[in-house]
């Protein structure tokens, strides 16, 4: 049912005999809201009974009227008719109605009124439109009162399924965008009104692009609540006014400066040196705001466009537009910027069709930094093609490295994440896409020795840096260019400089982040090695250190991980490693913790994998798993039911041990080197995540055993 949101109308007519009039107009019957028309002696009442101005009948349905009579204790009267007409309105724009052909008309009799009537039964000779029914109470040939309702006549039904307001919070002064999703018959066109309270925000016609609109929060803090009506057909200026449709939808939207409005969604605004959300305003929210002589000044390059595409808000830049703001978009200590990981949430512009891989646009500028004496250059591009790109110049050093082709296909949302490592003979890239590490570049430019290089952070140690020390070089920092700029939606862009300890170097946290965002609830455990520095949850025996994008063990090291807690679900396990090796490297070791009953806990090995997929069992070797995607991943399944683990991997490996009293309470994974190789034990990542359909595989499968 269709249902009118609107409260009714009410007046008052006063008689000496008291009927209710019931009109009920096709599915909204249930609507209905009382009127009284009032006499001159105002002794009695006419009660009618009747859906709203701005109602919407559908032809099929009809219009239909139905009386009830309540006597009072006098049977005198002084009226003895209601006449009823259904016709054209003429406060419509555009209406095809043929005029006076269209117009219905029934009188009912007092003597009548209490029987059973139906009026108007059928209108599926009518045109569409905007109709007035009147409603006239007589005495004789003197009109004693008469009321005017507009309704809609319809083909099908009009509805408004949603609202959505983008951000859902937002700063004072700052601008965003509220969308309708409409339900509506195919070839219609409404004319849709929002407002805020009696303020008329925007109207137009749904195909002039008004299912949505940009609106400016005021300066106060407050809850706002904008509405939107949806007319099948548009009312004259006149007719307008008055008129308030029963097709309505409202959405509240918070104005805050509080820092909750302000939180990115690419992590703690804490971590970042530059940061700007786009969220219907531009402004840097990171550290370099902070150190500023002076507030920072933004330029509006060109005309950005707010929008919403793929679920993102922020400004759409065509290659001719963006933002620029004084000072240097990345920190220093000294010469020598300090690690960094620029992040971006944007959605490329498609390629033009059949322009695949043809496209003549060159690269386009995303994000640029430069300063001058020294020199500077910082930049990253992302081509027609989707390919992205990472210019670097520090002095006459000058060197540039592409990302995976293709990385960022046209029309999709990503996060595009570029890890900066700067160090005293070159500087590492590490590309990520929606928190995966996709690949390595290294770059011929050099910095000077400082705290914050890869060599003197030696990936094990973390940087000692006085936060006194970093500074912001005057230079410029731009979004998009004038010329040759980045075409797409940016919806956020920051450069952190903090890991996720809150320690100077690049994103720890971007692996983590991804896999929390994709398993929510049912994630055990996540980290990724592309940060700079080990985590501090791992305990480590020998040179354990963080390079290149992976957790690097030298020969005789080890880690041992946090313990990884199920009960009745599956446990999968996926192991990223960084090369596959025909010869064992190193191993994962798996082991269960268990408890006695006596409050002694204690760990046994449970099975070992080696890097080159090969498992054993108390020194006995029982299969092989096979490694998945590329770069390489061992996945293996872990389930416990009635004291005994089941673990399954790749390739068709499975085997179980049984725990015997032992109470099962989790696992444990431990990586450690074979000593008798010399290279480094690579681990790019680890992840424990719960499989969301066992538990009701197994409760299925029980119910089922109980029946049988």
């Amino acid at each position: 049912m269709l249902r009118n949101r609107s409260p009714f109308l009410h007046s008052i007519l006063r008689t000496r005999t008291a009927f209710a009039l019931v009109l009920i107009a096709g599915l909204l019957a249930c609507e209905g809201g009382a009127l009284f028309l009032p006499d001159a002696n105002g002794e009695q009442s006419v009660e009618i009974r009747m859906v709203d101005s701005g109602s919407t009948v559908q032809r099929s349905d009809g219009l239909s009227i139905s009386f009830e009579t309540l006597r009072s204790q006098s049977d005198t009267s002084d009226f003895d008719s209601v006449v009823l007409v259904l016709e054209p309105a003429s406060e419509i724009s555009g209406l095809t109605s043929s005029g006076l052909s269209e117009r219905r008309e029934r009188r009912v009799n007092r003597d009548e009124l209490g029987a059973d009537r139906v009026l108007f039964e059928s209108l599926e000779d009518l045109s569409p439109g905007l109709y007035t029914v009147i409603i006239t109470v007589y005495n004789g040939p003197e009109e004693i009162q008469s009321i005017r309702r507009s309704v809609f006549v319809v083909d099908e039904i009009f509805a408004v399924d949603g609202l959505s307001v983008y951000p859902a919070t937002m700063t004072p002064g700052s601008s965003g965008i509220v969308q309708a999703t409409l339900q509506v018959p195919d070839g219609s066109d409404p004319w849709l009104r929002w407002s805020i309270g009696d303020e008329i925000l925007a109207s137009g016609y749904a195909t002039d692009g008004y299912t949505e609109i940009e609106w400016q929060a005021p300066s106060r803090e407050s809850v706002y609540r904008i509405g939107l009506e949806v007319f099948p057909s548009r009312p004259s200026a006149s007719g307008l006014a008055d008129l308030r449709s029963s097709i309505r939808e409202s959405a509240d939207v918070l104005v805050s400066s509080a820092r909750s409005a302000r939180e990115s969604q690419l992590g703690s605004i804490d971590s970042f040196f530059l940061l700007y959300r786009l969220q219907g305003s531009v402004s840097d929210d990171g550290f370099r705001a902070s150190i500023a002589d002076e507030p920072t000044d933004h330029t509006v390059i060109g005309h950005p466009r707010l929008s919403v595409v793929q679920g993102l808000f922020g400004y759409t830049l065509d290659g001719s537009s963006g933002f620029q703001s004084e000072g240097a978009g990345v920190p220093f200590i000294g010469a020598t910027p300090t690690p960094f990981t620029l992040h971006a949430r944007i959605v490329p512009e498609p390629s033009s069709a059949g322009s695949a891989g043809n496209d003549s646009r060159p690269s386009g500028t995303l994000f640029e930094t430069e300063t001058s004496a020294p020199s500077f250059r910082f930049a990253v591009s992302v081509d027609a093609d989707g390919t992205p790109a990472v210019r670097l110049s520090n002095g006459d050093h000058d060197d540039l490295a592409s990302g995976p082709p293709g990385l960022l296909p046209g029309g999709e949302a990503a996060l595009l994440s570029v890890s900066v490592v700067p160090a005293e003979r070159s500087t590492a890239i590490l590309w990520f896409l929606n928190g995966r590490l996709v690949d390595i570049s290294e770059l011929a430019v050099a910095f000077p020795a400082s705290p914050v290089t890869a060599e003197h952070a030696g990936g094990s140690a973390r940087i000692d840096v006085e936060e006194s020390e970093i500074t912001a070089r005057q230079g410029v920092t731009r979004i998009g260019a004038a010329e040759r700029g980045f075409r797409g939606l940016v919806d956020e862009i920051g450069i952190l400089f903090r890991d996720g300890e809150g320690q100077i170097g690049t994103d720890s946290a971007v692996f983590r982040n991804a896999m929390e965002s994709r398993y929510a609830g049912r994630l055990a455990y996540a980290r990724g090695f592309q940060g700079m520095f080990v985590p501090d949850e791992l305990q480590t025996i020998g040179r354990v250190t963080v390079r290149r994008g992976a957790l690097e063990l030298d020969p005789g090291a080890s880690v041992l991980f946090p313990a990884f807690l199920f009960e009745h679900e599956q446990l999968v396990v996926e192991l990223g490693l960084g090369v596959t090796a025909p010869e064992a490297e190193g191993t994962f070791r798996f082991e269960i913790e268990q408890s006695d009953g006596t409050g002694t806990d204690d760990r046994s090995q449970l099975i070992d994998v080696s890097s080159s997929g090969s498992a054993t069992q108390d020194g006995e070797r029982i299969g092989t798993l096979t490694f998945v995607d590329d770069p390489p991943v061992l996945v293996l399944r872990l389930s416990h039911q009635d004291g005994v683990v089941h673990i399954r991997g790749a390739g068709d490996f499975e085997t179980s041990i049984d725990l015997g009293d032992a109470r099962f309470t989790g696992v444990r994974l431990s990586a450690l080197h074979n000593e008798a190789r010399v290279i480094p034990f690579r681990i790019r990542s680890v992840v424990a995540h719960r499989d969301r359909v066992s538990l009701a595989d197994r409760l299925s499968a029980g119910a089922q055993s109980e029946g049988d």
